[in-house]
């Protein structure tokens, strides 16, 4: 294990039908290439599923067990290897359709199967025995006495529990591994013979993400490769791993070769989860189950963690993704404007990325309602001496393609006066949130001028750092964006560029993308020279937030992902959360909004800290 990660290789090897010793090798020389924490192999992976009567062969029998002891002494594996093979009982001649669970030359336990199918292609109850009617605790296997059933495998600190199921068991109404949830399991793996036909593969994703859900756990699933048999059933191969309801990694394409996939199983997030949850700490208390308890010893491992860097960042399905967060922002304006009578929407456009996201979402909700967007949305101008003429360009390209006329209100003159008023002439943080709330005084006046609202503009990398002049930018009548970090909307608005027949907008979007980030409120600001880059801002977000890892985890991560040193990755860590902690007074007094995407930070709800807390 490594920063409380597991590191796990699903793997769909390429089998001999009833030739265990030949698969045993094959597992070996994929097992030499393997640098991870734990290895999952299919059901019956030694003998392959489909070996029907020849299950009834002592033959077949013992060259499983010889194969399982050639894994145990030629093992190259330094992980937890889980593989199926049989297992039979000779004092009672019951057969046994088992996982072997394995760290190095010893078997820690045999779980056999429980739910044996006997309909359609599948016929287990002919050669086996179901684990709910095993009488024994543990069994002699290899001339060692073994732990045989209803097991749980815990690490020494049981920061990492298992549990094994196999095929079957998930499908039924109450899996074995709703069990092995309750009674503490955090990682649950199914090995697995799974016959594939059109729209199977739909039903058995649905069935893991859920299942992982459900036991507010990690969930990995490998079944055979096509190389089982070729009639009456095939198998593809499909891999599956998913934690608390989200996919990790998904294959289902048929293979005559050998397929491995790996995933990273976060524990930190799934211990947080279980902490936080008082449902499944009451199921829990109700229903828990007794599991006997094997101890395996982890060791720390040297692999790099290698996670999602961009983890807001649109990429599969991105144009749809986009498209619902639009829809679901404007549903939600448009109820709210519809709920206070509004005449108009007030927003400032300065040609940056959030108030051109607010626009477009009040664009929107303009035709939601059925006002014409022209009328019904005042897009207003408020330059100073610090605004750029790019940015400017972008807020006039940007309202001229959407047929808006804005109001031009520049402010030099009110900011003069002000910090004359004062005796200030410093070019200070005095001087800068000076303009940010002679701006937001502005857009209140006008939307009282004309039965308005103001729509906020901020977003939820900002709203983190704190990074906006508290009762300036940081106050509105309702925002938008809270929920939709600055790397998230910058995916955003390049999908819509890519998707719109408008090309004036499409060039707008754009150069909005490319324009360096700035609150332009002092010559020569640049927002990531003072607060850091916004990939590293989101990633830390993301993994704090929604993956609960905790200090050292995200630097680690940050050392790996982000090739920095160690003093790099701390200061970027620390100047983050000092921000995060200092602001939160700010976040206290926001205005209501939306929580479109999973993510937010509204202190009513999601991040609810005191103000003079100290960390």
């Amino acid at each position: 294990m490594k920063n409380n990660f597991v590191k796990a290789s699903l793997v769909s090897p390429k089998t001999i039908n009833a030739k265990p010793m030949e698969n045993a090798k094959t597992a070996l020389e994929l097992l030499k290439t393997l640098k991870s924490d734990l290895a999952l192999f299919p059901e019956l992976s030694i003998t392959s599923y489909s070996c029907d009567d020849l299950f009834f062969s002592s033959d077949l029998i013992k060259e499983n067990n010889d194969a399982i002891k050639y894994i145990l002494d030629n093992n190259p594996y330094e992980g937890l290897l889980i593989i199926g093979g049989l297992y039979l009982d000779d004092e009672l001649q019951e057969l046994y359709n088992c996982a072997y669970v394995i760290s190095g030359k010893k078997v820690l336990g045999i779980i056999p199967k429980y739910n044996l199918p006997d309909y359609d292609e599948f016929n287990e109850t002919r050669y086996f025995t179901s684990g709910s009617k095993a009488s024994k605790d543990k069994v002699l296997f290899l001339g060692e006495m073994v732990p045989f059933g209803k097991i749980l495998f815990s690490n020494q600190d049981s920061s990492l529990i298992l549990g094994v199921e196999i095929c079957e068991d998930v499908w039924s109404p109450i899996p074995n591994s709703t069990y092995m949830s309750l009674s503490g399991a955090n990682v649950m793996l199914n090995l697995s013979a799974s016959t594939e036909y059109l729209f199977k593969d739909k039903i058995r994703y649905n069935m893991i993400l859920e299942t992982s859900r459900r036991n507010r756990g990690a969930y990995l699933y490998v079944s055979s490769s096509l190389t089982e048999t070729s009639a009456p059933a095939i198998f593809t191969s499909t891999i599956i791993g998913a934690t608390l309801g989200e996919e990790l990694v998904y294959s289902n394409e048929p293979s005559l070769d050998n397929v491995i996939k790996e995933c990273l199983i976060d524990l930190s997030q799934i211990n947080a989860k279980r902490r936080c949850d008082n449902v499944f700490i009451e199921t829990k208390r109700r229903y828990s189950d007794s599991f006997k308890r094997v101890i395996f010893e982890t060791k720390d491992t040297d692999y790099k963690l290698e996670v999602e860097k961009h983890p807001f960042w649109f990429k599969d399905l991105e144009y749809y993704k986009t498209e619902r967060v639009l829809t679901l922002q404007s549903l939600a304006l448009s109820k709210r404007l519809s709920h206070i009578g509004s005449n108009k929407v007030i927003i400032g456009v300065s040609g940056g990325l959030d108030s051109t996201l607010s626009l477009l979402v009040a664009y929107r909700a303009a035709l939601i309602l059925n006002k014409d967007p022209k009328e019904f949305i005042l897009p207003v101008f408020l330059p100073s001496t610090n605004s750029s003429l790019n940015t400017k360009n972008n807020a006039k390209k940007l309202t001229d393609a959407l047929g808006l006329t804005p109001l031009i209100v520049p402010i030099n003159n009110e900011l003069n006066s002000v910090l004359l008023n004062i005796n200030h002439k410093e070019k200070d943080v005095t001087y800068e949130n000076a303009q940010a709330r002679i701006r937001t005084l502005y857009l209140m006046e006008l939307a009282n001028k004309y039965n308005g609202l103001m729509l906020g503009t901020s977003d939820l990398s900002e709203i983190a750092l704190g990074y906006s002049t508290f009762n300036g930018d940081q106050m509105s009548m309702y925002n938008v964006n809270s929920s939709i970090s600055k790397t998230m909307m910058q995916s955003m608005l390049i999908h819509l560029s890519n998707n719109t027949d408008n090309n004036l907008l499409k060039e707008a979007l754009l150069d909005i993308v490319k324009t360096p980030i700035s609150a332009e409120l002092n010559e020569g600001q640049f927002t990531e020279n003072e607060v850091g880059k916004y990939e590293y801002i989101d990633f830390i977000i993301y993994r704090m937030f929604k993956m609960k890892d905790n200090k050292d985890q995200i630097i680690n991560l940050l050392i790996d992902n982000f090739d920095m040193d160690n003093l790099k990755a701390e200061s970027v860590f620390n100047n983050f959360y000092k921000r995060l902690i200092n602001s939160q007074f700010k976040r206290n007094t926001s205005p209501d909004s939306p929580k479109v995407t999973p993510y937010s930070l509204d202190s009513n709800t999601n991040f609810k800290i005191r103000s003079d807390v100290k960390r």
